[in-house]
């Protein structure tokens, strides 16, 4: 690895200086990081020890033309969400490149835990577009990460089958769960939920001090330290198209959210059988032209839910999930202590929407989310469901 500490610490801007007179992360509009189309993607990966933060970051550039060299990067750190933001002096952060895969550039930074509050945030300036972009991330005790047999830092919660290992230094436990979540329900209440049952540890394990881990079942893993502590990192093992779904009798389950009872019964009789599956869509739309922009722009959406939502269950089966993939990308996203607003605006076929989202932190999953539900959803849901099938989203 190359450091290249002398490069980032130019990039960064003068300290004590904002963009925009950004002062609070609940002031900024945080939409680019659910927008497909936007320039750059950021993935993160925060790890502590008694010292030092180390916060792995994937650079994702979305376009052919812009290269590393156009972005900057500063770090600022806060109390909450609605405190002002304090950037971090240069002096006190250290920056490894650690390589690029494709279009993707990660880079290894680290900070004093002195300098660093309850709350970070990444902000990623470019010089191509003129465009700022905020990333926000927590600020606790990261003891666990996961690297590829490449050594690639791993920054989904969901690997491929395939040899691993941790950045352990003692053992990790181990914990697999063959457990089949269900999708989510509609945005308004319609039912009361059962409540959730414990799930049975199916599986338990040790991994000692530097030893490779190799998954080969399918299902979620729980990995911690220390077996009595609430805090953990949960691990998905998909296959190796996911976040896309690849079988034809994957795609059956998503559809769920707009297809009748009956017609999702009718579907998973079709067993994989792929002209019967196009003749239902055929059948349903009249237009063969429709049915393929149905079902191209629907899967799409269900690939962006599994890749940005995926945490201890599939990402189309969390509530973030859902409204993403019905109503698309929000237009606003603001975060606050605990809570995430998405904001659609106004358009010919549906009136303005807004949902609210409460994090539900697991020992699975940090960044989990619900929506809160309200019956003033129905007619919006039912409209877009309606849009959905007539081709018209």
């Amino acid at each position: 690895m190359k450091l290249l500490r002398y490069f980032f610490i130019l990039a960064f801007t003068p300290y004590g200086t904002f963009i925009n007179a950004q002062t609070t992360l609940n002031s900024s509009n945080l939409a680019h990081q659910y927008n497909p189309d936007s320039e750059i993607d950021l993935k993160h990966e925060v790890i502590t020890d008694s010292d030092s933060t180390f916060i792995f970051i994937g650079l994702i550039i979305n376009q052919s033309k812009p290269l590393l060299k156009d972005y900057t990067f500063d770090f600022f750190t806060t109390t909450a969400y609605t405190a002002d933001l304090q950037q971090i002096a240069t002096d006190k952060i250290d920056s490894t490149y650690i390589g690029q895969i494709k279009n993707q550039h990660t880079i290894r930074f680290s900070i004093s835990n002195s300098a660093l509050l309850n709350l970070g945030a990444i902000r990623v300036q470019s010089k191509f577009s003129g465009f700022t972009y905020f990333y926000d991330f927590t600020v606790t005790d990261h003891t666990l990460a996961i690297w590829n047999s490449n050594d690639r830092i791993q920054f989904t919660s969901w690997v491929a089958p395939g040899t691993y290992h941790f950045n352990n230094s003692t053992q990790v436990y181990g914990y697999y769960y063959n457990h089949i979540f269900p999708p989510a329900l509609p945005p308004m209440p319609i039912r009361e939920e059962t409540p959730a049952k414990a799930m049975p540890i199916d599986s338990s394990f040790v991994v000692a001090s530097g030893q490779k881990l190799t998954f080969i079942k399918h299902g979620l893993f729980l990995f911690q330290k220390d077996s009595s502590s609430q805090q953990g990192k949960g691990i998905r093992v998909e296959n190796k198209y996911y976040p896309k779904l690849a079988k034809l009798e994957d795609l059956v389950e998503p559809l769920i959210y707009i297809t009748t009872k009956e017609e999702n019964m009718q579907l998973q009789n079709i067993n994989g059988d792929k002209k019967a599956f196009d003749k239902f869509w055929l059948d349903l739309t009249k237009s063969p032209d429709r049915a393929k922009s149905i079902i191209k722009n629907y899967f799409d959406r269900v690939e962006s839910a599994n890749r940005l939502f995926t945490s201890y269950k599939e990402g189309w089966k969390t509530d973030m999930g859902l409204i993403y993939i019905i109503f698309g990308p929000p237009d606003e996203v603001t975060k606050s202590n605990g809570e995430e607003t998405w904001l659609y605006l106004a358009s010919p076929d549906l009136p303005k929407l807004k949902f609210n989202f409460i994090r539900t932190a697991s020992v699975f999953s940090s960044s989990h989310f619900v929506l809160v539900r309200d019956k003033s959803y129905t007619s919006s849901w039912y409209r877009a469901i309606d849009l959905w099938r007539k081709g018209r989203f």
